[in-house]
């Protein structure tokens, strides 16, 4: 059925979506779930087959929404100095949209319950399809030559590590963060095809190895996280459900950082 579809659909419009950079191709629009939404502007479009694309964010656009769970968590609870808020609002902002031209890795480091998984849910909450999860173990293997499809269309490349050792801080990681294409690569079919590199990278860990190859500390915005929750016993297991229904507000929140 599904072949049956397609091939319908393109026979109609034998001229789009053709190659991969035919879809979310345009820098100030954002795929919500209930629309499209200039984040340069702040104009809103409901959904339209003139404007392709592969992924959508999980989360509806609402221009008059609030995030006052979050506000605190970011702004007061975990205890960061207002310019390292400043770069997380920044850095949320760019994942709303494909540039990659900064070229950097928000690195955030810390104890245990130090809230950094926390906003990385959060933010992959609010993106949907436009966010996936990696380790540096999996980039820097063979089989991820395979995976290029999978991060096609995505702006967000979060990964979780407990110890970052040398190894995974190679030149597998500064391709995703420097590099201008994604290869994708398909078993059983000839050829490789080459993608738009959308994707921002974030790591979040306890420890950084003291030396790496490559100069990838140079890619590297580095915030240290001090402050725990599980040591002073203030963190919320709900934390996570609170502030997902606060999504849309939060989306509002990144693109005010996005204009920053």
């Amino acid at each position: 059925t599904a072949k049956t579809v397609l091939s319908r659909y393109r026979a109609c419009y034998q001229e789009r979506g053709v190659a991969y950079d035919d879809f979310d191709k345009s820098i100030n629009w954002f795929h919500a779930s209930n629309g499209w939404v200039n984040i340069k502007t702040l104009d809103f479009e409901p959904q339209t087959p003139d404007r392709l694309s592969r992924r959508k964010s999980a989360v509806v656009y609402d221009k008059d929404a609030v995030c006052p769970l979050y506000d605190k968590f970011l702004d007061q609870q975990m205890q960061l100095e207002v310019d390292q808020v400043r770069v997380i609002d920044q850095f949320s902002g760019l994942l709303l949209t494909p540039d990659i031209t900064k070229q950097k890795m928000l690195v955030l480091i810390g104890k245990p319950g130090c809230g950094k998984s926390t906003l990385l849910d959060l933010w992959s909450d609010v993106l949907g399809d436009m966010a996936t999860q990696n380790s540096l173990h999996e980039i820097a293997s063979e089989s991820f030559r395979f995976r290029g499809d999978t991060l096609v269309g995505r702006t967000l490349c979060w990964f979780d590590e407990v110890e970052v050792t040398r190894s995974n801080v190679g030149n597998s990681l500064i391709n995703l963060i420097t590099g201008q294409q994604i290869r994708v690569e398909r078993k059983g079919i000839n050829g490789i095809i080459a993608s738009q590199n959308q994707l921002k990278c974030v790591l979040t860990a306890n420890t950084l190895p003291r030396s790496a190859e490559m100069g990838i500390y140079r890619r590297m915005i580095l915030i240290y996280l001090n402050y725990s929750f599980y040591d002073n016993m203030t963190d919320n297991k709900n934390i996570r459900q609170l502030l997902r229904g606060e999504a849309s507000g939060v989306l509002n929140r990144m693109i005010r950082g996005l204009h920053d």
